[in-house]
């Protein structure tokens, strides 16, 4: 099988040996040995902490099961990714390809589409209010037409400054 590695946690941060989805870095997501043995690392660098957090619960969630819908939700999505290209156009500076191509709210469901060879629907659900029940209804139905099963991920990050102060709406 794949030799498995410890992830190697950045300046500050522990590893707890006793996550929830195996060894997990102390910010409470399943981003340590787990994600780092399951992604190959030409994929994985494109990864910042919401892609890693949503592929970690999908991954727990479904295994190797594939042509499940997936739901995705994000209330704030990647603000980070924005932030910095928004801090790139300000300062007339060239913004990131990467940033750029990965900064749309879906993007992370086409990662995990491609990083499975899945090509089962993906949805992503982005609302100011409600969007974990509008995700959870869209699930509804996905399953009331037809489908076996439906999974909803709902992944939310800390908004960095100066987005901060507007993103501690998020209820968990």
């Amino acid at each position: 099988g794949q030799r498995r590695r410890r992830a190697v946690p950045r300046q500050g941060r522990q590893v707890d040996e006793n996550g929830p989805l195996g060894p997990t870095l102390q910010t409470g997501i399943g981003v340590g040995q787990e994600e780092h043995s399951l992604v190959p690392a030409l994929q994985r660098r494109r990864l910042n902490l919401l892609s890693r957090m949503m592929f970690a619960v999908t991954h727990a969630a479904l295994g190797e099961a594939t042509g499940v819908p997936i739901i995705f939700h994000s209330r704030h999505g990647d603000l980070q990714r924005t932030r910095e290209l928004l801090t790139a156009i300000a300062a007339r500076q060239p913004c990131s390809p990467n940033d750029f191509s990965l900064s749309v709210h879906n993007a992370v469901l086409g990662q995990w589409s491609i990083f499975r060879n899945d090509q089962a629907r993906a949805e992503a659900v982005a609302t100011i209010t409600a969007g974990l029940e509008h995700a959870i209804l869209l699930a509804g139905g996905l399953l009331a037409e037809g489908a076996d099963s439906a999974l909803v991920v709902t992944c939310e990050t800390p908004g960095p400054e100066p987005y901060s102060p507007w993103t501690q709406d998020v209820p968990f």
